[in-house]
C-alpha cells in the first residue's frame, strides 16, 4: 500500500497540535466543561463528570474545528507553501484527505487532553464515575468531532 500522503498528514496534525491556539484552547475547554452548570444533571450522581465533556464538546468544539479548518486552507495559501504541496506528486483529493485527516487527528487529541482534565477534576469534585460512561461518551464525542 503507498501513502505518499502520510507525510502531508503528520505536518497538518503538528500544525494544529504545536499551534498557540490549540493550547489556549485547553483551558477555554476546561473551564467551560467544568462550568457548574448541574441543572438536569443531578440525576447522575458521579458519573456528572461525564456531562463536562458533552457540554465542553457540544457548545465551543464546532466552532473551534471551523476556525482551524479554515486555517488549514487560507494559511498554505497566503504562506506560499499551497505551491510546494501541489508540486508533490499527489492527486488534488489525496491533499485534501491528508489535510483533513491530519486536522481531524490533531483536534482528536484536543478533545483527549481536555477529557482527561475533566475527569480528573470531577473525579475529584464529585467522586469516581463510570468508566464505561466515560469512554462512551468520549468515543461519541471523537466521532461527533472528527465529522
Amino acid at each position: 500500500m503507498n501513502h505518499r500522503w502520510f507525510p502531508l498528514v503528520r505536518k497538518e496534525f503538528s500544525r494544529v497540535v504545536f499551534s498557540k491556539a490549540f493550547l489556549m484552547l485547553i483551558p477555554v475547554l476546561v473551564l467551560w466543561g467544568f462550568h457548574a452548570t448541574t441543572t438536569g444533571w443531578e440525576h447522575l450522581g458521579s458519573d456528572m463528570t461525564v456531562g463536562f465533556i458533552q457540554r465542553a464538546s457540544v457548545l465551543i468544539l464546532p466552532f473551534v474545528v471551523f476556525l482551524l479548518t479554515f486555517r488549514a486552507v487560507i494559511s498554505p495559501r497566503n504562506s506560499g507553501s499551497l505551491k510546494l504541496t501541489l508540486a508533490l506528486p499527489l492527486t488534488r483529493r489525496e491533499i485534501l484527505g491528508a489535510k483533513i485527516l491530519g486536522r481531524a487527528a490533531g483536534v482528536s487529541v484536543l478533545m483527549i487532553v481536555v477529557s482527561i482534565v475533566l475527569s480528573v477534576l470531577g473525579a475529584c469534585r464529585f467522586g469516581m464515575f463510570s468508566p464505561v460512561y466515560f469512554v462512551s461518551v468520549l468515543a461519541v464525542t471523537l466521532l461527533y468531532v472528527t465529522v
